[in-house]
């Protein structure tokens, strides 16, 4: 059965305006209108949504047309303000906005009476003609049409992808600090570094991610999660950059030599403990995984969607879990060798075993 990986919402927006139609040669009259555009979007299950942006950026671009005669404004001064001309041109205006912001365009409905609409439906086939008509010609859009497989999916990606390094990004991630994907480029300039990753921030500002600790919550787990900038001194830690045992491909630089030495993600593992045993493979391949403080992100993730797990999917965890387990037996063993045994597993913060 099919993962459903998409949340859709329906976003409405009001132009008041004025048009007149020639037929014939003859200009009819003049008529107010108040049009609705209906908009489905479609996000990740796993995206922030940050409704106030979509909504703001589609409310200025139909600001240009409010309250005022369509024929007197491009395009409309060269083609008919019929409901169907006007709503063919923004819902491609429409899309171009919404997925520059993380959203992806499914449909438009405009009505003029509440008993009468025009639907546009874009496909999936208008979809990738959007985004390549000016598009950059270095972004290819790649379509998965299988189950979801985290570990498949990338794979496939980066058999496409002709650069040197790999970056896995998430897309409920944003930039926080300019020059962060520059960091992790510079970074993975040392010698024998295999990945990098950045350190993440939730909404908030409490932490997300800062590298990976073995055995840390019974498996492996982000350093100094939850916790503030300020809130313990061995947060310091957190600041520096450090060899780990592995960081999130929520937002991961990978050298591409190395991800191909290993043969990539361990597609066993569709969901759950992919990156860091990527990490693993890549450090007993003898390249070394390094954490970027410098290179910084917010990652809204579970902590504003929650932890979605039913059945279905808390078993195939379970399983991946088990998995990742009996593969890296004796290193869970070992225990993490860049963290002091005497510190606790049993929180983030680096304190001392009670």
């Amino acid at each position: 059965m099919a993962v459903n990986i998409y949340r859709e919402y329906r976003l409405k927006f009001y132009l008041n305006m004025r048009h007149y139609i020639i037929i014939n040669d003859t200009k009819g009259e003049t008529h107010p209108h108040t049009w609705e555009f209906a908009l489905d979007i479609k996000f990740a299950r796993n995206s922030f949504v940050e409704f106030n942006i979509f909504e703001n950026g589609i409310t200025q671009f139909l600001e240009q047309y409010q309250n005022k005669t369509l024929n007197e404004v491009a395009p409309f001064d060269s083609m008919m303000p019929t409901i169907e001309n006007v709503t063919d041109y923004f819902a491609e205006e429409f899309f171009k906005i919404i997925y520059r912001m993380g959203g992806m365009l499914t449909s438009v409905e405009a009505s003029e009476t509440p008993t009468r609409s025009y639907i546009v439906d874009i496909s999936e086939q208008d979809r990738n003609a959007l985004l390549n008509k000016k598009a950059d010609e270095r972004i290819r859009l790649l379509n998965w049409s299988g189950v979801f497989n985290y570990s498949a999916i990338n794979n496939d990606a980066v058999k496409k992808a002709h650069g040197e390094y790999l970056l896995f990004l998430n897309n409920d991630t944003k930039i926080k600090e300019p020059g962060a994907l520059w960091e992790l480029m510079d970074c993975i300039q040392r010698e024998k570094a295999g990945a990098v990753g950045a350190r993440l921030f939730y909404g908030d500002l409490t932490i997300q991610h800062a590298g990976v600790v073995l055995g840390y919550g019974g498996i492996a787990g982000h350093a100094f999660e939850g916790m503030s900038q300020t809130e313990y001194e061995n947060l310091r830690y957190a600041k520096v950059i450090r060899q780990m045992s592995a960081v999130t491909a929520a937002c991961m630089l990978v050298d591409r030599r190395a991800f191909e030495q290993i043969g990539g993600f361990t597609e066993k593992l569709g969901v759950a403990y992919n990156d860091i045993d990527l990490c693993m493979k890549l450090r007993k391949a003898g390249w070394t995984i390094l954490y970027d403080p410098a290179a910084q992100m917010y990652h809204y993730e579970s902590q504003t969607r929650g932890f979605e797990m039913n059945t279905e999917k808390a078993e195939r965890v379970k399983r991946e879990a088990e998995y990742f387990c009996q593969t890296w037996k004796e290193e869970l063993h070992r225990g993490d060798p860049f963290y002091n045994a005497s510190l606790t597993l049993e929180k983030p913060d680096f304190s001392l075993k009670r």
